[in-house]
This record gives C-alpha cells, sequence and structure tokens, in this order.
C-alpha cells in the first residue's frame, strides 16, 4: 500500500524535442495546465549557466559547457581558450563569490573574447581568433536562442513545478540543433551525476524524434571521448531515474556507443543494408534479416536486451495515418534573464581595466627585465625595422633591401635575433628554391615598442605568410577587397581569402601540410554558399601536389563539376608576379 501511495505521489516530467512537428497536438489534448509548448526559434532562451542550484560545482560545468561547444564548432583546439574567458567572466560577475552566482550570456562573452590581451586567454593567437569566429558565427545564426543570462532550465521550469514541454525544433539549423540537444542532456545528466541523484525509479523522460544526426557516428567521435552527451545519457541514465527515447529512421548510421547501451528496441521496416544488418545482430537472429525489411506499418520487432526473453518478438499496433496539424500563431513562454552587454553591468568596465592594467602592467615589468639585457648592432637592428615595416616579406627579400650583405653576415643577423627569441623563422621547400620566412616575435615587437599591422590568422607561419601574399597579389591587381578569414555565404566554414573583383566573389584556400579537409572546403565554397563564389583558387608549395588534390575533388561526384571553376597556383608563382618589376 505504501508502495502505490508514493507511486501516485511521484511525478513523471517528460520533456519532447519535436524536429518534425509530430508533437503539434500534445499539449493541447493532454492540458495545458500541466504540458507547454515552446519553440526553439520563437522565444525559447538556452542558458550558458549550470542548471538550478549547482553553481557550486560551476568549475565542472563550464568543462562540460565549453566542450559541447568547442565540439559541434569545430575548434577543440580552442576549448581552453574559451573556457578561460568564462572562468573570468564568472569572477568579475561574482566578486566576491556568493551564491546563487550570476552568469555571462553568449553576448557578453563575445565581447569579452575581443577586449582581453591575448596572451592572457590564449595559448596562441589562433586559437583566440578561432574562438570568436566560431562564437560570432553562432550569435549571428541563433537569433534569441542564446540572448539570455538565465534561460530554460529544467529543474526550474518543469521538475519542480511538475510539468512537462514539447520544443518545437522544425526551423532549427542542424548546428543549433544539435548543441540544443547536447545542452539540454547536459542539463538533465549534470546536477544527478553531480549530486548523486541516484533513483530507482524513473522520474524524467526525455524523448528525442527524428534523431538520426545527434545519435551518428558522426556526431559521436568529434568529442574526446568518442560519444556526445547524449551518448552519455544513454549509458548512464537508468542509474539517475531518466528514462531516454530515441526515435531514428535509420538504424545503421547509430553509434555502437548508444546502440550498445540502449535497453529496448523497436525496430521498424529497414531496408538500407547497414541498417538491416545491425538490426539482425541486435536481434541475435542472423535469418531475420528478410523479416526486418518487409515490415509493414504497425509491426515492430521489440527486443529487451537484457529481459528473460532472449528472441524478439513481433509486435503489431494499430496504424494511425498522419493528420494535418497546424503549427500553433503563438508558443508559450518561459521566465529567462535577458542578456546584457558590456556597458550593461555597473561596474562590469571597471573591473575588467583594472584587470587589463595589472596584467599589462606584469608584462611591462617582465618586457624592462628583459630589455636590460638584450644589445643589437646596427644591422640587427635594422632588419628588425624592416621586418616589422614589410611584414610576411621572405628573409631574401628584406636582405635585398638592406645592400649587399655577405651570405656569412646575414646568417649572423638571423642566427642572433632567433637565440634572443626577437624572431621566428622557418625554411621551406618551394617548386623552384629553398625559401626562409620569418616574423617578429612579441619580444621582438616589444623590443621596437611596436605592434603588428595585421590581426592575426589561424595556422602556422608558412600558412599564414602564404595568406598575406596571396591578399597582397590580390590588391595589386586591384581588387576592390580582399579579406582574410572570410566566411563563406550560408555557411559554417571560412575562406582562407575572400576577395571583391567587379563586384563578385572569388575565394583561395591554401592548403600546405594536410589536405585531408580540401573537399569540405570546396563543398562551403560552391554548395553550401549556393553558388555565389565565382572561382576558387588553391594554393600550395609544390607544383606536384596539385594532380592530388585534384583527384580528390573528383572523388565526390557533387564536386567534380567545379573543376572549371578551380584553379591551382604555387607560392612560387605568387612570389613571382608579387615581386616582378
Amino acid at each position: 500500500m505504501m508502495q502505490l501511495t508514493e507511486l501516485a505521489a511521484r511525478f513523471l516530467a517528460i520533456l519532447v524535442l519535436d524536429f518534425k512537428g509530430d508533437f503539434i497536438d500534445v499539449a493541447s489534448r493532454l492540458g495545458r495546465d500541466i504540458w507547454y509548448h515552446f519553440s526553439a526559434t520563437d522565444g525559447f532562451r538556452l542558458q550558458c549557466g549550470p542548471p538550478f542550484e549547482c553553481d557550486h560545482y560551476y568549475m565542472s560545468w563550464i568543462n562540460q559547457w565549453t566542450k559541447v561547444i568547442s565540439a559541434h564548432c569545430d575548434f577543440k583546439f580552442a576549448e581552453a581558450t574559451l573556457a578561460t574567458v568564462v572562468r573570468i567572466a564568472v569572477n568579475l560577475l561574482n566578486d566576491p563569490l556568493v551564491h546563487p552566482l550570476a552568469w555571462p550570456s553568449l553576448r557578453l562573452i563575445h565581447q569579452l573574447l575581443e577586449i582581453l590581451p591575448s596572451k592572457l586567454i590564449s595559448k596562441k593567437d589562433e586559437y583566440l581568433r578561432t574562438a570568436q569566429q566560431k562564437v560570432e558565427y553562432l550569435l549571428r545564426i541563433g537569433g534569441q536562442l542564446f540572448d539570455a543570462e538565465h534561460g530554460f532550465d529544467i529543474i526550474k521550469h518543469l521538475i519542480l513545478p511538475k510539468r512537462c514541454a514539447v520544443i518545437d525544433c522544425t526551423g532549427l539549423s542542424s548546428l543549433l540543433g544539435q548543441i540544443l540537444v547536447n545542452m539540454l542532456a547536459l542539463q538533465v545528466m549534470f546536477p544527478r551525476i553531480t549530486k548523486r541523484q541516484i533513483s530507482q525509479h524513473t522520474n524524467f523522460v526525455l524523448i528525442i524524434d527524428e534523431a538520426d544526426t545527434f545519435c551518428s557516428d558522426e556526431a559521436s567521435v568529434i568529442y574526446p571521448e568518442g560519444y556526445n552527451v547524449l551518448g552519455q545519457t544513454a549509458k548512464q541514465s537508468r542509474q539517475f531515474g531518466i528514462e531516454l527515447v530515441l526515435g531514428m529512421t535509420r538504424l545503421g548510421r547509430c553509434s555502437p556507443f548508444i546502440t550498445s547501451n540502449v535497453s529496448y528496441h523497436l525496430i521498424c521496416n529497414q531496408s538500407d543494408p547497414a541498417s538491416v544488418e545491425l538490426a539482425t545482430q541486435t536481434l541475435l537472429e542472423p535469418e531475420s534479416r528478410q523479416l526486418v525489411a518487409s515490415l509493414k506499418c504497425g509491426e515492430v520487432l521489440f527486443k529487451e536486451a537484457m529481459g528473460p526473453v532472449p528472441y524478439g518478438m513481433l509486435v503489431k499496433a494499430d496504424h494511425v495515418p498522419a493528420s494535418d496539424m497546424l503549427r500553433p500563431e503563438k508558443f508559450d513562454q518561459h521566465s529567462y534573464t535577458p542578456a546584457r552587454s558590456l556597458k550593461d553591468i555597473p561596474g562590469l568596465k571597471d573591473k575588467i581595466d583594472n584587470l587589463i592594467n595589472e596584467y599589462n602592467a606584469s608584462i611591462f615589468r617582465h618586457q624592462q627585465t628583459n630589455k636590460k639585457t638584450v644589445s643589437l648592432t646596427k644591422n640587427q637592428r635594422t632588419f628588425l625595422t624592416h621586418m616589422s615595416l614589410n611584414e610576411y616579406e621572405p628573409i631574401n627579400k628584406l636582405f635585398e633591401r638592406m645592400g649587399g650583405l655577405s651570405p656569412a653576415t646575414q646568417q649572423k643577423i638571423i642566427k642572433k635575433l632567433e637565440n634572443l627569441k626577437l624572431i621566428e623563422t622557418k625554411h621551406i621547400r618551394t617548386s623552384k628554391s629553398p625559401l626562409r620566412l620569418g616574423q617578429l616575435t612579441k619580444a621582438g615587437w616589444d623590443y621596437l615598442n611596436d605592434k603588428s599591422k595585421f590581426k592575426p590568422l589561424r595556422g602556422d607561419m608558412v600558412h599564414t605568410h602564404a595568406c598575406r601574399l596571396k591578399q597582397a597579389l590580390d590588391i595589386k591587381r586591384g581588387c576592390e577587397e580582399s579579406i582574410c578569414e572570410f566566411p563563406y555565404p550560408n555557411s559554417t566554414g571560412f575562406s582562407d581569402i575572400g576577395t571583391t573583383i567587379n563586384g563578385k566573389l572569388h575565394c583561395t584556400e591554401v592548403v600546405i601540410g594536410c589536405d585531408s579537409n580540401i573537399c569540405q572546403h570546396v563543398r562551403s565554397c560552391f554548395i553550401d554558399a549556393n553558388n555565389q563564389v565565382e572561382t576558387l583558387t588553391i594554393v600550395t608549395l609544390l607544383k606536384s601536389q596539385h594532380e592530388q588534390i585534384r583527384q580528390k575533388i573528383l572523388s565526390d561526384p557533387q564536386l567534380s563539376l567545379y573543376m572549371n571553376s578551380i584553379a591551382f597556383v604555387t607560392l612560387d608563382d605568387i612570389l613571382k608576379e608579387l615581386y616582378e618589376k
């Protein structure tokens, strides 16, 4: 009798992520007093902070939150940069640290990425640049989704008030869908794991229909562990009272990590070979291939992974054809705290200025200590000056500006400046001859009391030099505009250079060291950009690389159609035209 009373008092919160529109009428049919109907593209807000009353674990939350963002926005090397900025923001907003904590919005995080000193938050400038670009892109495509300091909270909005919800996600892009799914799964799992809220009974249900892209192997391997937060939920949810229901069209695309941790399988008709094979392996019935491919509407094969029955069972249900259901004109709204900019938060600008001043003062003291020990000859100082005035010029061109110095003298200058860590150089092999590139280090710029006139780019020294030299050539040819790290239209990808000539867009990709992702760049350039790019130029060090890259592109039938719009050049070709009299 006691067990029945406890069961009656226990509330089962349900959250449905609707990516197809099949759950439009759920809230109205089951009762608006219990069910919310939100829209991810119409008023729904996603917060950056942890769930309700989990502030004490904020450091762990930051690590998990940044892992999701960096995995799906493809900047794993800049993950530490993003995490550092969020930690700084939390410390600045909560000085002294008193719970509940104030949390930065994504808008504020982006502003801090722009104004905080690079070396304070990032090991390399290219990591910072990547984080800035990706966070800015999220803000641009997210609309209102990230426009909150405190947004939708599963504990505060569903579990505590004993409510259920459907979130309409039909207009959400693939990237935003991935982030939303994994962030909500993180909200579900994080408090239960950190607080060890083990439960013998199910008290929360997360339902995701049309979950193919979220359960796929591609969506899992981008995480360091080899599985995403949704996969972690599939593995650990039973211990914490969570029921996870996933609907997929093609079983063959599902990550093995998820399929191996699912307790109940309901297998509908599967016709593609990979899905049929996985279904037969799941059922442990090698002869069931034909049966799996011939199931009718309303027929499924049921298999319990750890149940008493070791074989699959045929289940028949009434087939209810899909009916016409109109999307609501107005969706429910949850409570939230609007995002504020830096200028809207009292006292924050002063705290940031103090932080920057303290950092700059420590750097200045370090520079003054080092500067006293640096002694340069006239030629060494002159070379540094030429390098600062003519950034990205090859070293042989810089020495030409200094007149007739012997090769031995040139080597002594380079060696001395490298030993003092005022410059960095690198030998490369081009199509015709060896070439040496160089750049001033932070210490070199400080010695000259100067700074670079160019924004840092992603990639190593050689990649950066090739980009800037090609940009200089485009400008010499008389282009209207040339921008490094130019975002492809309608795409998450970036071109190394975007150049406007006669009102038309021409892009450049520098391929040095690795060409494994060249097909992805070509797809972003032409297909994702909806034919807004006229031509693509691929820059390499060696001419022998051109055929290999060409064959990679031709291996994709969709990309082979654009081969006539792709040109290949070497760095030697660029230098020859750039420096010809």
